[in-house]
């Protein structure tokens, strides 16, 4: 081999070896890359993950104060409710207690006025003292605007109150004239406190009913029993014989 073909082989050969590197240079490059690509798509994946399990935490956390929030006014709601019902009871109750104070006073002014009429005259008769007369000057005065209102207010509630009152004393007053005239009839007499009973019409107390003690009353004797038996017990299992049989007759004790 002449030293021209050595010096072409050994081209050839410096060629390949030089093609060779070459292309495991490639190769690395592109091993190098996809691995980049994958740890690239892995890094979006994980924030992707992460992101969508940020937002899951916040929706379930604005998910927990909606119904935090929501409790809270419905717990608002309810205490407001439960005040309003006491305030109401509150005031039912007040206004039931002056109207019994009202009622009371009435009764035992009217009961006095009946018991003492000269000494009420001869009171009213007395000259008054300085203290009555600064008190009747002061209620004397030059009303205001707003005063003829609530005085047109009060008087129709006081009318209105009148009315009932009177209503539910001429009705009480009808049962008790019926029952006075039955005993009338039968040869009774009538009794009781007259003070008593102005009382109980006052208060809205029917008066004059009688009672039915020691009395038959028709109707009043009707009664019944409910006798119930108890059943007797019939056993399908293990029984004489085999269970797989009709049951005998169901009996009562």
């Amino acid at each position: 081999m002449t030293d021209r073909e050595r010096e072409r082989e050994r081209d050839r050969t410096r060629d390949r070896e030089r093609k060779r590197r070459r292309d495991k240079d490639d190769r690395d490059r592109d091993r190098e890359r996809e691995k980049g690509d994958r740890d690239r798509d892995r890094e979006r994946e994980k924030g992707d993950r992460d992101r969508e399990r940020e937002k899951g935490d916040r929706e379930r956390d604005k998910g927990d104060r909606d119904r935090e929030r929501d409790k809270d006014d419905r717990d608002r709601e309810r205490d407001k409710d439960d005040r309003e019902r006491e305030r109401e009871r509150e005031r039912e109750k007040d206004d039931r207690d002056r109207e019994r104070e009202r009622e009371r006073d009435r009764v035992r002014s009217k009961r006095s006025r009946s018991r003492s009429p000269d000494r009420g005259r001869s009171r009213h008769a007395r000259s008054p003292s300085p203290s009555d007369r600064s008190h009747r000057r002061r209620h004397h005065r030059t009303p205001t605007p707003e005063q003829p209102r609530k005085r047109h207010r009060r008087e129709s509630v006081e009318e209105e109150h009148k009315e009932t009152k009177k209503a539910v004393s001429d009705f009480v007053d009808g049962i008790a004239k019926e029952q006075q005239q039955k005993q009338k009839e039968n040869g009774g007499e009538a009794e009781g406190n007259e003070d008593e009973l102005e009382m109980m019409k006052m208060l809205g107390i029917p008066v004059g009913f009688d009672s039915t003690k020691g009395k038959p009353v028709p109707g009043a004797d009707v009664s019944g029993v409910r006798a119930v038996t108890k059943r007797q017990p019939r056993q399908y299992m293990n029984r004489r014989g085999g269970f797989n049989r009709p049951l005998p007759a169901e009996r009562n004790r």
